[in-house]
């Protein structure tokens, strides 16, 4: 009779790696904002105002929102990968 061993991923590493794909995800998000006004997301925080943007209140607050999710995933992040 054959045996058949199933091995899953450790969850830890799963977790990592889900995490490593949100920031890569987020980071494009964040590049296209750089990319459409010409100007960076930490001038954005530093400098910036909704009225700075031609897509106005809504892109400064996804914009700015997308800079703390990645803040969040990083520090998540480093925490899982100590």
């Amino acid at each position: 009779m054959t045996t058949l061993t199933l091995q899953l991923p450790d969850a830890h590493s799963t977790y990592a790696q889900y995490l490593q794909n949100s920031v890569a995800r987020t980071q494009r998000k964040l590049h296209l904002f750089e990319q459409r006004y010409q100007f960076s997301t930490a001038q954005l925080l530093a400098e910036k105002t909704a009225d700075d943007l031609s897509g106005g209140d809504i892109d400064y607050i996804e914009w700015a929102g997308e800079a703390k999710i990645l803040e969040g995933l990083n520090e998540e992040l480093a925490l899982r990968t100590r």
